[in-house]
């Protein structure tokens, strides 16, 4: 990828009409970057391409795509069902569920004992996947900084230019990533 010209050069470099340049009509107003058409032009059959590539991949715990390698067998210390995981994952939800149950902030705020540090020694453990979504809103308190109305208000506001360079962007920072990968795909 090439540098970002500066603001000079690229006037100059419009004027002149210089070959190899990228011409003004092919640059994004809104970043100054070229847009994606002028860049690389997706034609039908190269999307029909990565789809087909796609389908011999793996997905990982976090959404991107891998080459397809030996699967782990059930059991094998690396696999997330082996059983020792399994137990440590069950224990670690069960203290999780516990502490989410009795979450009051102010009984954390103050003192500094074993049990108020809990939730730290708890949070550099790793907040089970299955519970990390109530975890996360719990802490954060959103029941009390909750804005009604908020969401559907930022629904129907207009979208602005910027909306589309981040909706590129994202797959361009993205490509592997199962929700980003395709035009219009979940993310």
């Amino acid at each position: 990828m090439s540098p970002r010209p500066s603001a000079a050069g690229t006037e100059s470099s419009r004027d002149s009409g210089s070959a190899g340049q990228i011409s003004p009509d092919s640059t994004s107003p809104t970043s100054g970057f070229p847009d994606d058409e002028a860049v690389s032009p997706q034609s039908p059959g190269s999307e029909t391409m990565r789809r087909i590539k796609r389908q011999n991949m793996t997905i990982d715990a976090y959404g991107f795509y891998h080459e397809s390698q030996t699967p782990q067998t059930p059991g094998s210390p690396q696999s997330p069902t082996s059983p020792t995981n399994s137990t440590s994952q069950n224990r670690r939800e069960t203290e999780w569920r516990e502490l989410l149950e009795n979450w009051s902030p102010a009984l954390y705020k103050k003192k500094r004992d074993r049990a108020t540090l809990w939730p730290c020694m708890l949070l550099r453990i790793r907040i089970p996947e299955s519970l990390r979504a109530q975890a996360w809103c719990t802490l954060a308190d959103c029941q009390n900084i909750k804005k009604p109305g908020e969401y559907e208000r930022l629904l129907v506001q207009t979208p602005q230019p910027i909306f589309d360079v981040i909706e590129r962007d994202i797959n361009r920072c993205f490509p592997d990533h199962s929700m980003f990968c395709e035009v219009g795909g979940e993310g």
